[in-house]
């Protein structure tokens, strides 16, 4: 795994440290943890990445906000709210891009397969050469849009009925699970 694709699953880390503290400690704990975190994620983000992209900052903006009112209102949910809010974010974002279209899947992959290591990087700059490809991309915009939706749903409910383990599965295994199956679809509406 290269530093460009572990970077990609860093943004899991802050609210797994909220679950792991405040199983050992208190919500408080946990959420002045998750701040630290956020910041130690950024750092390391923009030191392997050269810069902050938009998911970057957008993902630790949020987490900021949400974990320090959550520390001021002390209640955590607001915090574990979360990974659902961004979801519905990104999720208006696809449809959007999709519907003026610009489809976002494919203009960032037109912007960043750099990112995916040498290799994959030159696999990923031919594929984007091919119309098929190009159109799977559209399509996913559209499929990843509709699957972000059903993880908010899917996040909104673990943040308020389930434990936190179950609520940071849902985050971070549901999410990536939601991601693979949109692309599935998506592959085979193309």
């Amino acid at each position: 795994m290269t530093n460009h694709t572990l970077t990609l699953f860093l943004g899991v880390l802050p609210l797994l440290a909220f679950v792991i503290v405040e199983s050992l400690l208190s919500p408080q704990w946990a959420l002045i943890s998750t701040i630290i975190v956020a910041f130690i994620e950024a750092v390391w983000t923009y030191r392997e990445m050269g810069e902050l992209d938009i998911v970057s900052w957008i993902t630790l903006v949020t987490v900021l906000l949400l974990a320090i009112y959550s520390y001021r209102v002390k209640n955590p949910l607001f915090l574990k709210l979360q990974p659902a809010l961004l979801s519905l974010l990104f999720a208006g974002g696809l449809i959007f891009s999709a519907l003026i279209d610009q489809h976002l899947l494919l203009e960032f992959a037109d912007k960043y397969y750099f990112l995916a290591g040498e290799e994959a990087a030159k696999q990923l700059k031919f594929l984007l050469t091919q119309d098929y490809f190009r159109q799977l991309l559209k399509i996913n915009t559209w499929t990843m849009g509709v699957a972000l939706s059903l993880h908010s749903a899917l996040a909104s409910y673990a943040a308020f009925k389930l434990s936190n383990w179950w609520w940071i599965t849902v985050r971070s295994l549901g999410f990536y699970t939601i991601l693979a199956l949109s692309t599935l679809i998506a592959r085979l509406l193309n």
